[in-house]
């Protein structure tokens, strides 16, 4: 430009532009990447990218707004020169906001393009530069056959001005479509110049170049793309670039003087956008970033120090990278990994085990005691236990490599869990600020995933009440005699075996040996055919229910049996007969047609649908207001209990005959505390052996201990307070259910669904009688008129969904409602009993509150206008 000063206006700007549209500016190489990663190897990927020129020129100031950008021309020497003053009608480089306006225009032109993409090939017409993006090596096919976007496998990208696009070899047909769309895009956004192509928004010098023709291989955003090989590489230029740079540092380091501090910056700033392309090059920042926290001037770097060695290190993997481009699968993690790894350390060892989890892998149990400089070490403060977790992970990875086999671990995706919070953020990013121990650490695993050519880690926190597995191991050198590496190992067999598998296994046996097949399916023993007649037969057996209640089945079962027996055979001989070969998830393909057509027969779930507070409070009211039966009452009182406290059906009623299989634990008495107030306001707890009325009359609020819970939760509690109503009130439920099985038994462990009848016999609530209670009040409430909710979506599991509806309703966000819940989520979120009491005040009341909701997709089915108009909103 002409070298003024934009500083007074950035200083008065008012920002409006959207910031949405700078937020996409760091994720745009990372998606190609992705991209790439997810093509298959026999698939061939091509290239595109084109250019709009002169960028923010071409975005033009509101009229009257120009002035804001006027500036003096610079005046030649001389008097009586006149004062020339610019005033620009369009975007200026320099000012603030232009970048955040120009990238709202680009990606909208991106939107408008993938859009065109969507329509039948063929139908978006010929476009003037459409001739610069072909090259005539790609087929072309006759008629109108493949006339549908289904077909295509595409992406559309645009970073600030440059638009890229990434199609799968296909037809030349295919290719112009996507290059149209792309072109009509940009057209539709920046409008074109007819008269002169040169001046076009789209840049005709880089289309004449070859920039805008499909090509398997094309640098992009700075790195060359290999749509064959699947690979990256950093441009020539920026390789060279770096690493003279590197070199310049290092030889500085060797002869002792120190490197100039604004060009270490640089030279970080560039290593930080190489680690997007290069493994391991996270790893290597640690040293990097410590380095950058100085203040001074220049840096020195001493040889063989660890900011030396990760120089060093970098210069040696830029080299390589060029010898030998990176697979986009090493730059990419994955949520379902092939194998995993727990672990956990203490100031005496470490432990872990490594099994498979889309992979097959049998579970190898590993120890690692401590020497004792590194337990001197960690007593003296030199080290903290999570520098002892990290490496612990370390061992893990090299057990792994161990165990699977660095061949194995060629682009694939590992999954390590881990109790310790720090640990696991430092393995997400690969770095650590402080921790010098921890920055070496990483270092040596980058290096080694490197070596085994990996994809990124997947690293996950588990609560440290899950870890037990990994505990046992850790502790097991004398200090914990109940922690043995027997116990451990036992553990990981049980984790490896499931109730279902075994029952599915064994009908699988006696099925194929009915057919005299080996129920192993080896392949020298059983032919092809053979083996798609057997199992076949097995899935068409599962699916008619021959193995359940003889009524057919839907497909997820089918799936759930074929899984059992392919991964039964895969833990014993390696390899699972079911599925394609080369394929992870893939079945066999006449399987595959017979699941995808039974699956088409299979109708829509028929979810449950929630219900407010008047159905249970109906239950309650009439039972206690006609005097019904000791089982009536009951059902009232625990369904107002289930709706506050939004619990499952197997936390209060008996499910089945089978309950005892269950992870969860019904309530019991022992797991009820009730609360007053004192003189102060304060909440206090009243003792197990209060006197009656003190627990119906006086009791402000009451809290429920979970023993155990579906989502593996032990000991958590959860708390209500009282809604100030005698009857429809959670904290007077549970008192009223509390002083009438004392009554009849003393026993803590008496379960909450208990009841005695009028001949005092003892009884059980059972989830039928809780569901048929709720189909009543509904019924009687008419609640498919009032709220278009069908009598046959209203079960037990509307209550939990009800309670949790209502606090939605009256406002509580969705961290208080998970934790009322016990939904997964973050960990901290599993320590809600100190103080979930101050966290729900207030809920009961609001829950109690009707908002009259209304079902939309029920009022297709009933008109319910005319009610809803006419029925008073409190």
């Amino acid at each position: 430009m002409l070298g003024y000063d934009l500083l007074s206006v950035n200083d008065r700007t008012v920002r409006t532009a959207p910031p949405e549209s700078l937020d996409q500016l760091g994720h745009e190489l990372a998606r190609i990447i992705c991209a790439v990663a997810e093509a298959d190897e026999h698939e061939t990927i091509l290239f595109a990218k084109w250019d709009v020129k002169d960028g923010f020129w071409r975005l033009v100031c509101g009229e009257g707004a120009e002035y804001n950008f006027a500036y003096v021309m610079p005046q030649p020497p001389g008097p009586g020169e006149p004062i020339r003053i610019v005033i620009p009608t369009s975007l200026q480089m320099g000012w603030v906001e232009s970048p955040g306006y120009f990238c709202a225009a680009s990606e909208t032109a991106r939107d408008v393009a993938d859009t065109y993409v969507r329509t039948p090939i063929g139908s978006l017409g010929s476009h003037k530069f459409l001739h610069l993006t072909q090259t005539g090596d790609y087929p072309t096919v006759e008629g109108s056959q493949r006339d549908l976007v289904s077909f295509l496998k595409y992406y559309i990208g645009v970073f600030v001005d440059d638009f890229i696009g990434i199609e799968l070899e296909e037809t030349q047909a295919d290719l112009d479509h996507v290059a149209s769309a792309i072109l009509h895009g940009i057209h539709d956004v920046f409008p074109p110049n007819d008269s002169d192509d040169n001046e076009d928004p789209t840049s005709l010098k880089k289309l004449l170049k070859g920039e805008g023709a499909w090509a398997v291989v094309k640098e992009i955003l700075g790195w060359v793309f290999d749509g064959d090989a699947k690979t990256i590489e950093l441009a020539p230029a920026k390789a060279a670039d770096r690493l003279n740079l590197l070199e310049e540092c290092l030889t500085a380091a060797r002869k002792g003087k120190a490197f100039p501090m604004a060009k270490f910056q640089k030279l970080v700033g560039k290593l930080r956008d190489t680690a997007i392309g290069i493994p391991a090059g996270l790893g290597l920042m640690s040293p990097l970033n410590a380095a950058l926290s100085s203040e001074r001037e220049y840096v020195y770097i001493g040889k063989k120090t660890p900011l030396f060695l990760c120089l060093s290190d970098w210069k040696f993997l830029i080299k390589v990278s060029i010898k030998e481009p990176t697979k986009c699968r090493e730059l990419v993690a994955a949520d379902n990994p092939g194998y995993c790894g727990i672990v956990d350390s203490s100031k005496h060892g470490v432990g872990g085990v490594v099994f498979g989890h889309r992979k097959s892998c049998h579970p190898h149990v590993f120890r690692f005691k401590w020497p004792k400089e590194v337990q001197e070490a960690f007593d003296k403060g030199h080290i903290s236990i999570s520098d002892l977790e990290l490496a612990g992970l370390l061992l893990l990875w090299i057990t792994m490599e161990g165990c699977i086999g660095p061949e194995n671990l060629k682009h694939e995706h590992v999954c390590l869990l881990s109790d310790n919070d720090p640990s696991v953020n430092w393995l997400e990013r690969m770095s650590s600020k402080k921790s010098i121990v921890a920055g070496r650490i990483l270092r040596i695993l980058s290096i080694r995933m490197r070596h085994c050519r990996a994809s990124p880690l997947t690293p996950l926190h588990i609560p440290g009440v899950h870890n037990r597995i990994a505990d046992i191991p850790s502790r097991s050198f004398g200090y914990k005699k109940e922690c043995s590496f027997a116990t451990a190992c036992a553990n990981a067999r049980v984790a490896a075996t499931s109730k279902t598998r075994r029952k599915y296994w064994k009908h699988w046996q006696v099925y194929a040996k009915s057919f005299r097949t080996c129920p192993y399916l080896d392949e020298g023993r059983t032919s092809y055919s053979t083996k798609i007649n057997v199992v076949g037969g097995f899935a068409a057996r599962v699916r008619s229910g021959y193995y359940g209640r003889g009524k057919q089945v839907a497909v997820a079962t089918v799936r759930t049996a074929l899984s059992a027996v392919g991964k039964t055979i895969a833990v014993d001989t390696g390899y699972n007969p079911l599925l394609l070969k080369g394929s992870e998830s893939k079945y066999l393909l006449p399987l595959q047609d017979a699941i995808t057509a039974w699956g088409k027969e299979d109708g829509p779930t028929n979810k449950k649908l929630p219900v407010e507070v008047d159905v249970p409070a109906y239950l309650a009211r009439t039972a206690y207001e006609d005097g019904d039966s000791p089982l009536s009452k009951r059902i009232g009182d625990l369904s107002l209990v289930a709706f506050y406290y939004l619990l499952r059906v197997g936390e209060y009623a008996v499910t089945s005959s089978g309950a005892n299989s269950k992870q969860t634990t019904q309530f019991r008495m022992r797991d009820i505390a009730f609360y007053i107030k004192d003189k102060r306001g304060n909440l206090c707890q009243l003792p197990r052996n209060a006197n009656e009325k003190w627990i119906l009359d006086k009791a402000v609020g009451a809290t429920l201990r979970l023993s155990n819970q579906k989502n593996g939760w032990k000991n958590v509690c959860i708390h209500q307070h009282a809604t100030g109503d005698k009857l429809v009130c959670p904290v007077k439920a549970l008192a009223r259910i509390y002083c009438s099985i004392r009554k009849h038994t003393s026993d803590p462990d008496c379960l909450l669904s208990s009841y005695w009848d009028s001949k005092g016999i003892k009884r059980n609530v059972t989830h039928r009688h809780i569901s048929n209670g709720l189909k009543l009040a509904a019924t009687a409430l008419n609640y498919p008129v009032t709220r278009g909710i069908d009598i046959d979506k209203i079960d037990t599991h509307s209550l939990r969904a009800g309670g949790a509806n209502a606090l939605s309703l009256a406002g509580y966000n969705e961290t208080q409602i998970q934790k009322m819940g016990r939904w997964r989520g973050q960990t901290f979120k599993e320590y809600i009993s100190d103080q979930l009491a101050n966290t729900s005040k207030g809920m009961s009341k609001a829950m109690s509150k009707t908002f009259k909701f209304v079902c939309i997709s029920g009022g297709i089915l009933n008109d319910i206008t005319t009610q809803t108009i006419n029925t008073a909103y409190n």
